[in-house]
């Protein structure tokens, strides 16, 4: 009897509240607000790890376990003596790592350092010089830092 009217007009409002939100929608797309980026409140902005930056060699090495190829692969051929000396005991504990976040990368004149959180809530930074690893530093659990 009265049914009809009433659901044509709830046809309608559905087909209304539907143009309005494409509108919306479209309005917002245009104001071109800026994309929120997490971040970490140590680290700063977190980024993706692009296979042939930095971060994307970074995310490789940590997953690795450390052995003589990795230190022929990844670390710069002038230290890796002084590299191996210095960093081999804490890297043959420490990798392979999972779950690594990586901040926006400090670039320099020669050096970009990476920062970086490990899953157990360390951070560490990686410099390399020309994609070889050069040196790094960690704040490991005890408060000593390498």
């Amino acid at each position: 009897m009265h049914k009809k009217p009433l659901i044509l007009i709830a046809l309608l409002l559905l087909l209304i509240s539907s143009l309005w939100g494409k509108i919306r929608e479209q309005q917002l797309a245009l104001q071109q607000t800026p994309l929120l980026y997490a971040t970490d409140a140590t680290i700063g902005k977190l980024v993706g790890n692009e296979e042939q930056s930095e971060v994307g060699i970074s995310s490789l090495l940590l997953g690795q376990e450390f052995d003589l190829a990795w230190l022929e692969k990844y670390v710069d051929p002038s230290v890796r003596d002084q590299f191996s000396n210095t960093f081999g005991v804490l890297l043959s504990s420490l990798l392979p790592q999972s779950g690594v976040s990586f901040a926006k990368p400090v670039i320099g004149e020669d050096l970009v350092t990476v920062p970086a959180r490990l899953a157990d809530g360390r951070y560490l930074s990686l410099t390399f010089k020309a994609q070889k690893l050069i040196s790094l530093a960690i704040s490991p659990k005890n408060g000593l830092q390498y």
